[in-house]
């Protein structure tokens, strides 16, 4: 067997996957199983869950600075999903896990995390081994292989590219950062190389399609979603504007704003504004979802026409009415920051090699104060919106779904 390929089960559970797949769209989505138990499942909040090689894993990661990857187990035939836990990595974080991802056609599992950290482990195919139901169990010095420390505040997202080696971070400190792990540089001399972007406010979701993966979506705190394309890189738009670039800060350029109308006695300006999450669909790469804290989710494209200044001032809208029920108006509270969790002691101290049915009417379109970063950019306006999730006061995030 080589290094990446997979188990000679891999048939049974193809066929595992798309019966349950098949049957789960002619009912409705529910619980279906519960992962882990007081011996085998996390001792904290979960806050990361990622398939990866096409669904045969399940990579998940939370409070308890642990990462755990769970396969199914084909002999069992009682379970609709019975995965079990095959791994569990110490990770050395020494903060909550906000996201974890397997680099493509590698055995490499990236984390994000709130100590400001970025890590990179490998534990090579022993995920695929362990049939008989034990777990192994790795610590951060056996199976860490890279700590990257370029962000200067917590790290929230990361973003796998088609490559074992390349991927993208986000984080509060409002910089994307495109990752190598073929180039070595050390983050305490500052030699990390120049973030893709960098705004004045932080960011939190991040989202690229291997359909267009030159343009990126980045949002967080602000009522923006801003799109960036790579193939500027080089080309400082501000200086063809006649203004003055911001020297060194940014190597791409932001090309479109997503924003929202005001709605109409809306007091949109007066709460904290925030995007919770970002997808560009994998499936056309120009649909956009936004999904806003305490709001609605909505859809945008990037080949739409930015919006004028006689569209801002139309009582009209072309945005689609909304679902059926019509979310309860829920007063907006800011949650308390969360507090740094995991008692794994750091172990890599070396360099980074080591380390519904009415329609809404706008009549206006305002930048908040303190929330004007690049309004110079044009802004797209949604195609339509969603709304009536059960979780109307804050939805975290939204995806397309493939079928």
């Amino acid at each position: 067997m080589t290094r990446f390929s997979l188990p000679p089960s891999v048939s049974s559970v193809e066929h595992i996957r798309k019966r349950n797949l098949s049957r789960a769209l002619f009912r409705r989505l529910d619980r279906v199983n519960v992962l882990g138990d007081s011996t085998t499942g996390h001792t904290g909040c979960v806050n990361a869950l990622s398939w990866a090689q096409e669904g045969d894993l399940l990579l998940s990661g939370g409070d308890d600075t642990t990462i755990r990857v769970w396969r199914m187990d084909t002999s069992n035939t009682e379970q609709e999903y019975p995965f079990v836990c095959r791994s569990v990595i110490s990770t050395g974080h020494r903060a909550n896990i906000f996201n974890t991802q397997m680099l493509p056609s590698s055995s490499r599992i990236v984390t994000a995390a709130g100590d400001e950290q970025v890590r990179v482990f490998d534990i090579g195919t022993t995920h695929s081994a362990g049939l008989d139901g034990v777990g192994s169990e790795y610590s951060s010095r056996q199976s860490c292989i890279r700590i990257l420390r370029c962000h200067d505040n917590r790290v929230k997202r990361i973003v796998v590219e088609e490559s074992p080696d390349l991927f993208l971070s986000v984080g509060e400190d409002g910089t994307v950062r495109q990752h190598d792990m073929r180039t070595h540089h050390n983050c305490r001399d500052a030699t990390c190389p120049a973030p893709l972007t960098k705004v004045n406010h932080e960011l939190s979701t991040l989202s690229l399609s291997p359909i267009t993966p030159h343009q990126f979506v980045v949002a967080g705190e602000a009522p923006y979603g801003y799109l960036y394309d790579r193939r500027h890189v080089g080309r400082v738009l501000k200086r063809e504007w006649g203004e003055v670039p911001r020297a060194g800060e940014e190597v791409t350029t932001c090309v479109r704003r997503f924003g929202r109308p005001q709605e109409r006695g809306g007091d949109r300006n007066s709460r904290r504004e925030h995007v919770t999450g970002a997808r560009i669909s994998p499936s056309n790469g120009h649909e956009v979802l936004l999904s806003y804290s305490g709001d609605r989710v909505y859809l945008y494209s990037t080949r739409d026409q930015p919006c004028s200044d006689d569209d801002l001032a139309s009582p009209t809208t072309s945005i689609m009415p909304t679902n059926a029920k019509q979310p309860q108006k829920v007063p907006f509270v800011v949650p308390p920051p969360s507090s740094s969790m995991g008692p794994a002691e750091e172990t890599a101290n070396q360099d980074t090699d080591l380390e519904d049915e009415d329609v809404e009417t706008f009549i206006e379109f305002n930048d908040p104060p303190m929330r004007n970063y690049q309004t110079d950019v044009p802004v797209i306006m949604p195609r339509c919106q969603y709304a009536g999730a059960r979780n109307v006061a804050t939805i975290k995030d939204g995806d397309f779904a493939s079928y």
